[in-house]
């Protein structure tokens, strides 16, 4: 893994079209100077607050030292408040929403080997001291060869790390949350199976046909 570039966005790196704007700021697919494709997170500067500031200069920091696999690359970033920007390695696949079973009777295994996979990535970020704490469909992706990508680590944490804001305020996927984190407790009282607990609401969900929570997402 090399170190990634930090600083203002080099003018090399050409940014395409815009795939999402939303809660996480602007997302644009770019190419790099080599042409492999990779995935820009920019924060506007009208949504830069402290918190979404050291957020996601923590976002920056845990994805650059993390050399997994199954943990897209940070190639480029900048943590100054005036431009706040993070590019990634495009993580190849479709969503784990878009994912879909294998017809026939070998629907099962597909599901529980694409599970065990999932859970090996997740056990070597877990090692690292590492809780995602918002796994849900979109923030998994599945690869042709069936090797899973674990994305958007803007709420992930150290566990033993300080708490961010001091509040009790709930943070993740509403429909994937485990009953701890919708409480609002804090990350440190949390322990890796808030993780193991998302992921079974989505493999269930998945075999069910439909999410195991029903309404929206708020």
């Amino acid at each position: 893994m090399s170190t990634p570039f930090s600083g203002p966005l080099p003018d090399d790196v050409r940014i395409g079209e815009l795939v999402n704007e939303g809660g996480v700021g602007l997302v644009h697919h770019v190419t790099l100077p080599d042409g492999t494709p990779a995935i820009l997170k920019r924060l506007p500067k009208s949504a830069v607050s402290l918190e979404s500031s050291i957020r996601f200069e923590r976002e920056v920091a845990l994805m650059s030292t993390m050399d997994l696999p199954g943990v897209p690359e940070v190639t480029h970033y900048n943590s100054d408040p005036s431009d706040l920007y993070i590019v990634m390695c495009h993580a190849p696949g479709v969503f784990f929403q878009d994912w879909q079973l294998p017809q026939g009777a070998v629907w099962a295994r597909s599901l529980a080997e694409i599970m065990q996979r999932v859970l090996r990535v997740l056990h070597t970020v877990h090692k690292e001291g590492i809780m995602h704490r918002d796994l849900s469909p979109t923030n998994l992706k599945i690869d042709p060869r069936g090797q899973p990508w674990l994305l958007d680590f803007g709420l992930a944490v150290m566990q033993d790390s300080a708490d961010l804001t001091g509040t009790s305020e709930a943070r993740g996927t509403p429909r994937y949350m485990s009953p701890e984190q919708a409480r609002g407790e804090s990350h440190r009282i949390l322990t890796p199976s808030t993780d193991l607990y998302s992921l079974a609401l989505m493999f269930l969900g998945k075999a069910m046909g439909r999410p195991v929570r029903k309404g929206d997402n708020s």
